[in-house]
This record gives C-alpha cells, sequence and structure tokens, in this order.
C-alpha cells in the first residue's frame, strides 16, 4: 500500500500517525480546510493517497504552496494538477480514482459535471438512481435483478464521490454537504435495496405477518457516523437489523416461512446489495457487529429479543452506541411508523 513519506500527511494536516508514515483512516483533514481532507486518503477503499502521498517523493512544491497559502477555501488557486489531462474538472488532475473511473466511463465527466454544478440534496442523488434503475430495467413495472440494482448502485455511488470531491476541490462545499451528502448516498442506496429484495422475495414467500395478521417490516437502524449523519467518503455503514413481533409469511409461491428467516433472507440480500464487489466496485462496506451478542447473534432480532438483550446484557458502551442509533430504512409506511415508534420507547430508557 502506497505510504506517506517523511511524515508528508502529518506535515500537510496531521492525518498520519507520526512515525509510521500510514495513513491515519483516509484523513488528512488539516490541509487546507476542506480541501483533500476528505478526499486524499483511501477514496473508493482503492487505499491511495490519491491526492499526494503516492507522490511524496517530492513534497516540497506541495508544502510550500501549503504553507503560503492564506485562503484554503480556494484551493485550486494553490496546487496544480498533478495528473494531467484534458479532461474539464478538478478532480480528474487530483484524484488517481477519479482519472480512473472517468477513463473507464467518458459519459461520467458531463454527469459529474451537472451533479457538481449544484449542492447534492438527497432529491438530487434519489433522482439520478431513479434514471440509473430506468436504464438498466426494460419493463418499467418489473423489479430489478440483483445484477441491476447492484450496478445501478455502485454506478451511483461513484458519481456522487466525483461529484462532492469536485464541489470540495473547488472550494464550494463545505464539510455539511459532504458528510451530508455521503449520509444521504447511503440511506437512499439502503431504503432503495431494501424496497426491491422485501419485494422479490415476498413474490416467493409471501407478506410477512405478525400474530395478529399485521404486516411487518425490516427496520435498518444505522449506528455510528451512519446514525450521527457524519459519514466521510471512506466510512463502513455500522447496521442493526430489527422487526416488530415474530410472525409467518403468507400468500406466496412458496410454503411460509417464519418471519425471522424470512428477514434474515432479506438482511443478507441488503448487505450483498451494498458491500458485494463487482465489476463495479461497491456501495458501501458494512459492519453488522455491534448487533446484540455481535458476530455470534442472528442477523436480524425482534424488538422483544432486543429489549431482552437491553437489559440482561447491554454494557455501558452500547448504551452510548445507542445514541447515535436511528431507523434508516424508512418511515412512510405505517408498518415502519409503527416499528419507529415502539423501537425509541425501547431505545430511550436504555441510553
Amino acid at each position: 500500500m502506497p505510504q506517506c513519506s517523511d511524515g508528508l500527511a502529518a506535515a500537510v494536516g496531521g492525518g498520519s500517525r507520526r512515525g509510521s508514515g500510514e495513513c491515519y483512516g483516509g484523513f488528512h483533514s488539516g490541509f487546507s480546510g476542506r480541501f483533500s481532507g476528505r478526499f486524499s486518503g483511501r477514496f473508493s477503499g482503492d487505499r491511495y493517497c490519491g491526492s499526494f502521498c503516492e507522490f511524496s517523493s517530492e513534497p516540497s512544491s506541495i508544502l510550500r504552496a501549503w504553507r503560503g497559502s492564506r485562503t484554503p477555501r480556494e484551493p485550486a488557486k494553490f496546487f496544480e494538477p498533478i495528473f494531467m489531462t484534458d479532461i474539464p474538472l478538478l478532480s480528474s488532475g487530483f484524484s488517481r480514482y477519479a482519472a480512473r473511473a472517468y477513463a473507464a466511463r467518458p459519459e461520467l465527466v458531463a454527469q459529474v459535471g451537472a451533479l457538481a454544478a449544484a449542492p447534492l440534496t438527497r432529491e438530487r442523488i434519489a433522482a439520478r438512481l431513479d434514471a440509473l434503475l430506468a436504464s438498466a430495467v426494460a419493463n418499467a413495472l418489473a423489479l430489478p435483478t440483483d445484477e441491476q440494482l447492484k450496478q445501478a448502485l455502485r454506478r451511483l455511488r461513484v458519481e456522487v464521490f466525483c461529484a462532492v470531491m469536485e464541489r470540495d476541490l473547488g472550494g464550494v462545499a463545505d464539510v455539511a454537504e459532504v458528510t451530508g451528502a455521503m449520509t444521504d448516498l447511503a440511506e437512499i442506496s439502503i431504503q432503495r435495496a431494501l424496497a426491491v429484495v422485501t419485494a422479490d422475495l415476498e413474490v416467493l414467500f409471501g407478506e410477512p405477518r405478525g400474530p395478529e395478521g399485521e404486516r411487518l417490516t425490516l427496520g435498518v437502524v444505522g449506528m455510528g457516523k451512519l446514525g450521527g449523519r457524519e459519514l466521510n467518503v471512506s466510512s463502513d455503514v455500522d447496521l442493526i437489523f430489527v422487526y416488530e413481533d415474530d410472525g409467518e409469511t403468507t400468500g406466496g409461491t412458496r410454503s411460509p416461512i417464519a418471519v425471522q428467516d424470512f428477514f434474515t433472507r432479506v438482511g443478507k440480500r441488503l448487505i450483498a446489495a451494498l458491500a458485494d464487489v463487482t465489476a463495479d466496485g461497491f456501495v458501501f462496506r458494512v459492519d453488522m457487529r455491534l448487533r446484540p451478542n455481535g458476530d455470534s447473534g442472528p442477523l436480524v432480532c425482534s424488538l422483544g429479543m432486543l429489549e431482552e438483550y437491553f437489559y440482561v446484557q447491554g454494557r455501558e458502551w452500547e448504551r452510548y452506541a445507542w445514541i447515535k442509533g436511528r431507523l434508516v430504512s424508512g418511515t412512510s409506511s405505517e408498518p415502519a411508523l409503527r416499528l419507529a415508534s415502539q423501537l425509541d420507547a425501547l431505545v430511550k430508557p436504555f441510553v
């Protein structure tokens, strides 16, 4: 893995573990305020310090420019691109990741330019995913296949990453915009993948129903940086899967299965939609270890199981962790609203 030589990252922004020369979590956060602090590290899992560290054999001009800078909000004014390209985007000259993406998908240049022309709001990201899915699925009424869903999500990720990078390099995106865009990308990806996977499995096994016949849904709780709406470009997503109550599916083409089994299948396919590495990369790495009993516990748990865990085995650090926990799977449906209300009533006394 490329490493920062002679403490360049530390000198440029405090982003290196002193003495190791290795990038610290993908950040060089002091460098020019907003510039490169979120993109010079492990961008897209590339594990490149794409902007500087690979080229740290000649850091003097970079450091001179940095030391002489008095207006860090305009980084492009003080730094010459590391890569010389014909692409009229700042990101192509400062990021190996972006340069490779543009070379692989020439149409990406225009798309990133259009996206970067204004802040990347949740609505714009969702609309772009709709367009990608529409172009992938011939029949507008059909569900996308797993392959089509994965490709659309991964292409969206590249577009959003490059557009946010472009705005950050141009000095027009603050930290809140970058972390907000990354969080919105994660939430939209989770919600859309969850809807597609659930609908596909319901065709086979039917709708999940509770003991009173009520419709049930899987809730995805975002923890850590996702829960706090502070994701950066190198973050994974910490998730916990919960559902309201046990029961059985009904109305499918196959035999009914237990609700826990159904939601376990949903959860596994949701993780694959986000984290599987394909020819188009991945969307987010998924960490499920914050769930009750960690890796040794079930992938999904009912609210009753979660409550028992809280009061029998819940540890101090888990109380702190759940302060940021929130449902990121959406609350637009009646089952989701019911689940959100019950989860909130359960978590508040615990934290």
